[in-house]
């Protein structure tokens, strides 16, 4: 089943808003295909009020040259999620890691844009969702934070490690990936850039920056994903 086809669709009385189409096949996609999680975060995203839709600024980073690449290697599984964010291209605000925590070469290669959340173009005090950008051959080092997470991989291939082990293969578009709260995690790309989307639920995603937190793999035994 396509991620646009469901019998339950909540009608949305805003159409001006250009979110809307994205947030819509998401909930669609994860409801479907996410299991219990899916189910939590499709009530939420149904559930969001478009009374305080905020008009933001688009904004580009460095890494915001991998989007098009990215795109253009999407699947059939993930084709109706892709054509949604191609719309929203010239709306999106990116941002990118700070540097110092990461380094220059991994912060000009990876960038986020936030749509919903706290203070996103759709506000949530409960929810976050936005794109993941990574250009290819970067490492996203061993991270955790306190809210619960789901991946959804869009367009590209990248290798998943999480609690400490590497996945043995790397995931194609439309494979999805669950992260509980403060659960140790991290992605890598190679030949390919990755674009995932992203959502943040539970009692940890207001706290955004505030529960989140590098490891250290020198001091804390976080492997290398092997060759």
């Amino acid at each position: 089943m396509k991620a646009g086809s469901t019998s339950r669709r909540i009608a949305r009385p805003d159409r001006s808003d250009p979110h809307q189409p994205l947030l819509d096949i998401a909930a669609a996609f994860l409801r479907e295909r996410a299991g219990r999680a899916g189910l939590t975060v499709a009530d939420e995203i149904e559930g969001l009020s478009r009374a305080r839709l905020r008009t933001l600024s688009a904004r580009k980073e460095p890494a915001v040259a991998f989007l098009d690449p990215a795109l253009a290697r999407g699947a059939a599984a993930t084709a109706d999620l892709v054509g949604a964010v191609a719309a929203l291209r010239g709306r999106l605000i990116w941002r990118r890691p700070e540097a110092a925590a990461l380094g220059w070469r991994v912060a000009g290669r990876v960038a986020w844009a936030e749509i919903v959340g706290p203070a996103a173009p759709v506000p949530s005090d409960r929810l976050r969702l936005g794109l993941h950008l990574q250009g290819p051959r970067t490492l996203y080092p061993w991270h955790a934070h306190a809210a619960e997470e789901l991946y959804v991989t869009l367009g590209g291939i990248a290798w998943w490690g999480r609690s400490g082990d590497w996945a043995a293969r790397p995931d194609p578009p439309g494979a999805i990936r669950r992260h509980a709260a403060d659960e140790a995690h991290a992605i890598e790309t190679r030949p390919d850039p990755l674009l995932a989307l992203y959502v943040w639920w539970g009692a940890g995603a207001a706290a955004g920056a505030e529960g989140y937190r590098l490891h250290d793999p020198a001091t804390e035994g976080f492997p290398e994903r092997p060759a």
